[in-house]
This record gives structure tokens, C-alpha cells and sequence, in this order.
């Protein structure tokens, strides 16, 4: 069975990167911590050392983070390179401000490139966040990069039957 998961994306003020164009255009879904690198070798390890690797990759990185920054980015991470399977859904809100969110299908496992973490999606519909009930729509807005939505299962369900 499919799961559902938020993406929060990065979009940057004044950069080059625009959340519109990214999107919709790229068909892609990114996470940040292109610090760590590509994480592709890590794939044949244990879930311990997994763990162990990325926790000492990001402690590395951002030695004054707290525990609980560390392993909130590292849930993510591993939410986003291990447990996201093609044919999953997410939803990605746009940046603060705009009142859409994307729905859209995974198309592809995790790959790296232009110092990004990504997979390609198909996207579905671009809704107003006016349209989802509150407890959907706080959840989009929590500040977790990645986190399931198996929660509304259902109500993201009636979406994708009314617009997919």
C-alpha cells in the first residue's frame, strides 16, 4: 500500500532556485544536507549503521546543533533516501506566504546531483491549502523537511480521486 509523506523543499529568497519553477517544471522533490553527499553508498548498510554514519556525518557538519536537530535531520533524511518508495504520494507546501500546496506521485528512488538529494515525481494537482481539513494543513506546515501523512490517508485519498 502507498504511503503519504510532506516534503518541505528548499526555496531560497534572491536565489536562483524558484519554488514554481523547481516543481512543476523539474518534476523533482529536493531536500538539503548536500553536505553530507550522496548517500547512495550507504544503501547496503544496516539500519544501525546507517544511523551511526549519518549522525556522524551531520555532528561533523554542524558540531553546535543540538541532539534533537541532528536526529529530527536525520529522520528526514532517512524518511526521504530509505522508506519513500515510487508509487508513494506527497504533498509539498509552497514557500511561506503562498497558500498552495503540490500533490503529486514518487516516480524514481533516490539519486544525487547538483549537490542536491532528489526523486522525480509526477504531479498530480496544485491545491489551495484553504481546501484541506486544519489537521492536514498543520501538518504541511510542520517544519520537519519530511514526514509521513499516513495520518490523513483518506482525505488525501478523496483529493487524489477529485483531481488525479
Amino acid at each position: 500500500m502507498a504511503n503519504f509523506w510532506k516534503v518541505h523543499m528548499r526555496y531560497l529568497k534572491n536565489h536562483k532556485r524558484i519554488f514554481d519553477e523547481y516543481n512543476a517544471a523539474s518534476k523533482l522533490i529536493s531536500i538539503y544536507w548536500s553536505e553530507v553527499g550522496d548517500l547512495n553508498n550507504l544503501v547496503h548498510l544496516s539500519e544501525d549503521r546507517v544511523d551511526t554514519e549519518l549522525d556522524s556525518l551531520l555532528k561533523d557538519r554542524h558540531p553546535n546543533e543540538s541532539d534533537g536537530t541532528i536526529l529530527n535531520w536525520k529522520d528526514s533524511i532517512k524518511y526521504f533516501v530509505w522508506e519513500m518508495e515510487v508509487g508513494d504520494f506527497i504533498m509539498t507546501p509552497a514557500p511561506p506566504n503562498d497558500n498552495r500546496c503540490f500533490l503529486g506521485i514518487i516516480q524514481s528512488g533516490y539519486f544525487f546531483a547538483n549537490e542536491d538529494h532528489h526523486r522525480k515525481v509526477d504531479w498530480i494537482a496544485i491545491l489551495s491549502r484553504t481546501m484541506l481539513k486544519d489537521k492536514l494543513n498543520n501538518s504541511l506546515g510542520s517544519p520537519r523537511s519530511v514526514t509521513s501523512l499516513n495520518p490523513y490517508r483518506e482525505e488525501i485519498g478523496k483529493l487524489i480521486l477529485k483531481f488525479g
